[in-house]
This record gives structure tokens, C-alpha cells and sequence, in this order.
């Protein structure tokens, strides 16, 4: 059965252009044009589906507990606009990664039609290193004849100080995953030499890593003026001052996505405001009005930033823009950027209400 919805604009390759009319069937889009004299158009803003690379949990679930209600956790995330996700997994104890991954590896692959489908993992350590954040630096380790396991990861993240980054990211990379900078203070060679060796992306930039000195430099420093390497950003306001991500904005917009970097509630109330932050509490969907009214991006460029460039980022081709042949993942805001209907694959259209 045909489906359609109609705005008053649309993100079509990083612009909005509009009144503009989508129509998909059996999940794919098999229209994208100007809108008839006979639609009814809403008031809005029609954007891909939102794109989350970092998701440690949300409400009352955490994505490495047996007891996470992951159909809960995908509802959550669909009223945020997310369509696509990574679970992520940050550094566990050791013995976690002989038994509990096989098993998240396995709740990947059961996402259910009309919610959010989780891509693959984003195990977010243990090869950290000099810049551990909210993580256990003790558990740093990790078994070199496993390593090969998380070649089914989506995308891992690597501190190219650790021992055994240099063996590791060429290997990752070459199975296809994206290996992501990260947790790190490590030096301008080291982190030539991964980037050299297949990393191409940095994790939340400014948190967990050395930021920009003006003698030394830093990882931030090295990320924000390297054209091979895509970043992160969390757009909470609590991880990284408006002005800061303003600055990264300014100095390698085209290179900029967003991330919730979202944890369970729990976490939340037992993070003190003396404590490293354990992650962030808001949504895709806040992190993107942020991104417009506390940091000065313009729409377009912040819609992107959730959507079109993640996409590229994760080298996705079947979805992430607004484009016949791709899947019907699709997110009508109203014009405060609220969202307002959400469709994962085409189906179902779910309206949130806000």
C-alpha cells in the first residue's frame, strides 16, 4: 500500500527544499517530489530518520543487562526520531567479553518491524587508554586471541596509546568496522599511525581524550584540522560548552555528527556534579534543538549532523537520506523541531505525541 507525507520542507542532500512529498511502499521510498494541489501539507520539517551511533541505555534499561527490555528501549528511542542505532557497549569486566557480547550480538539481530533497528555493536573499550572517563582503567585488557570476535562489531573504539591498537585497528578496519578515536591522550605519531592503519572517526570530542593546547597540541586539537577523520559530538550542553560546539562547527563542520551518548536513568541519579560524567540524559531529538537554538547551527546543517552524515559515517547506502530506492525512514518535525511522526522502515508511521 502506498504511503505519503507531505511538509512544508524536507532535508534533500543537506538542504531544505519544499513543500516537498514522500512516498514509499513496502518500506522503500518510490517518490520524492513537489507536493500536488490536493495534498495536505504539514507545517514542518520532513527529515531522514535520526541516527544514533552511541546508545548505552535509556530510561530504566541498560543495553549490557540481561534484564534490558530492549522492545521498551526501542520505543524510547523512536519517540526521540531515532530510526537506526548502535547498542554500545563501554569497557566491561573481562569476563564479560567470553560470554555477554555473543549475547548482545544475538539481541542485535531481532529488531522488530516498525521500531528502531539496531545496526550492529559500538564497543566503546577496553583497548582505552590515558583518558578513561567514567571507565575502569583496570580493565583495560583484553584476551589478543578474542580480538577477531569483534570483527562483527559495527564500530569499536580504540585509544591508539594501547598495546594493542597498532595490531588491532588494521584488522577491524579491514573487516569492514568502523574504528573510531577514543579515551585517549596519546601522542601526534600515535595517532598518525592509526589513522594511518584504517581509524577513521574520533569519539565524543573534547570528553575522554587530550583537548587543544597551544604548545602541545591534542588529540581534539589533531581531529578538528584532519580531513580524513569524521567525529562525534555530545550536544547535551553538560559533556561540551554551546561555544565549544560552536568551535567545532566553525572548524570541520562537514566532518560533525551528533551523538545522545545516552545511559539509563539509574546512572544518571548516581552521577554527582563532582563526578566524571558517566553519559548523557537527553535525546537525539533535544541534542538536535540544541544544536540550533544554544549553538547557533543553522537547521539544515544540524539535521544533517543526526542523519545524512552518520549515515556516510557508518558507509551506509540503503538509508539515511530522503532518496528513491532507500528505506522509509523518516521523521516529520513540527517547526520548534519537535518530533512529531515517526516511520521506521515505512512501517508502521508512528505519531508521537509532545
Amino acid at each position: 500500500m502506498l504511503q505519503h507525507l507531505s511538509a512544508s520542507r524536507a532535508l534533500i542532500g543537506g538542504e531544505l527544499r519544499g513543500p516537498t512529498t514522500v512516498v514509499w511502499e513496502h518500506g522503500e521510498i518510490i517518490e520524492v517530489r513537489d507536493v500536488t494541489s490536493d495534498e495536505r501539507v504539514f507545517d514542518g520539517i520532513l527529515s531522514p530518520g535520526f541516527i544514533d551511533t552511541q546508545v548505552n541505555g535509556v530510561g530504566h534499561d541498560r543495553i549490557v543487562d540481561e534484564s534490558c527490555d530492549w522492545t521498551r528501549l526501542s520505543h524510547a528511542l523512536r519517540s526521540q526520531g531515532v530510526t537506526t542505532w548502535l547498542p554500545t557497549v563501554p569497557t566491561q569486566h573481562p569476563d564479560f567479553y567470553v560470554n555477554g557480547l555473543a549475547h548482545l550480538h544475538q539481541k542485535v539481530t531481532q529488531s522488530l518491524p516498525g521500531l528502531p533497528q539496531a545496526l550492529g555493536l559500538h564497543l566503546e573499550g577496553p583497548l582505552l587508554g590515558a583518558k578513561p572517563g567514567a571507565h575502569r582503567s583496570e580493565w583495560f585488557v583484553a584476551d589478543e586471541n578474542r580480538v577477531e570476535e569483534w570483527q562483527s562489531a559495527r564500530m569499536v573504539t580504540v585509544a591508539p596509546e594501547h598495546p594493542f591498537a597498532q595490531s588491532v585497528v588494521g584488522m577491524l578496519s579491514s573487516a569492514g568496522v568502523v574504528v573510531s578515536i577514543g579515551h585517549t591522550a596519546a601522542s601526534r605519531e600515535a595517532y598518525d599511525d592509526a589513522v594511518n592503519a584504517g581509524a577513521r572517526h574520533a569519539t565524543h570530542v573534547f570528553n575522554a581524550m587530550s583537548g587543544i593546547d597551544h604548545v602541545h597540541g591534542g588529540i581534539a586539537a589533531y581531529v578538528l584540522t584532519d580531513d580524513r577523520v569524521t567525529f562525534s559530538v555530545i550536544a547535551d550542553l553538560v559533556h561540551v560548552h554551546p561555544s565549544a560546539i560552536h568551535v567545532a562547527w566553525r572548524a570541520a563542520g562537514e566532518r560533525m555528527i551528533v551523538v545522545s551518548d545516552q545511559v539509563a536513568l539509574e546512572n544518571v541519579k548516581n552521577q554527582s556534579t563532582t563526578a566524571r560524567l558517566i553519559g548523557a540524559s537527553v535525546g537525539m531529538d533535544a541534542a538536535l534543538k540544541n544544536l540550533v537554538e544554544a549553538c547557533g547551527i543553522p537547521v539544515a546543517e544540524a539535521l544533517v549532523m543526526v542523519s545524512e552524515r552518520p549515515a556516510r559515517v557508518l558507509r551506509l547506502t540503503d538509508r539515511g537520506f530522503l532518496r528513491v530506492g532507500l528505506r522509509a525512514d523518516l521523521v516529520l518535525l513540527t517547526e520548534d523541531l519537535s518530533v512529531h511522526t515517526v516511520g521506521c522502515d515505512g512501517f508502521p508511521t508512528s505519531v508521537v505525541a509532545n
